[in-house]
């Protein structure tokens, strides 16, 4: 079983989350919240701008999802965590409820250490 903590090593090992590169990445559980697939939804320079709820629930979908944990790496401090990503983050869970995907955790991460929880509001 799979945890936001747990899928913070995972996403910066699989998908080499830092703070050079933009990444937005999503973990794929099955029902036992056993993970299933670490998908790169997208890479570069503005790439949390770029990333939509079709795309990424599409893709979840595509992969027999039963939940996701959703993460990126942010070039800002986690102390100045802009208003946009909560406006997207009341987006993206409005949405899921409307397609019956349970998000997991919506994380920002910047480090191993430095990590932050949109869901929970709160630093891992």
């Amino acid at each position: 079983m799979i945890k936001s903590a747990d899928s913070i090593d995972i996403f910066i090992k699989v998908l080499k989350i830092n703070k050079k590169t933009e990444v937005v990445g999503m973990i794929t559980l099955d029902y036992y919240n056993r993970m299933t697939a670490v998908v790169e939804l997208m890479h570069g320079k503005n790439a949390f701008k770029k990333i939509g709820t079709d795309d990424l629930f599409n893709k979840a979908f595509m992969l027999d999802a039963f939940s996701i944990i959703l993460a990126y790496n942010s070039p800002q401090n986690i102390k100045d965590i802009d208003n946009k990503y909560y406006k997207f983050n009341k987006f993206l869970f409005i949405e899921a409820d409307r397609l019956q995907m349970d998000i997991k955790d919506h994380l920002i991460i910047l480090d191993k250490n430095s990590c932050f929880s949109l869901k929970n509001n709160c630093r891992i």
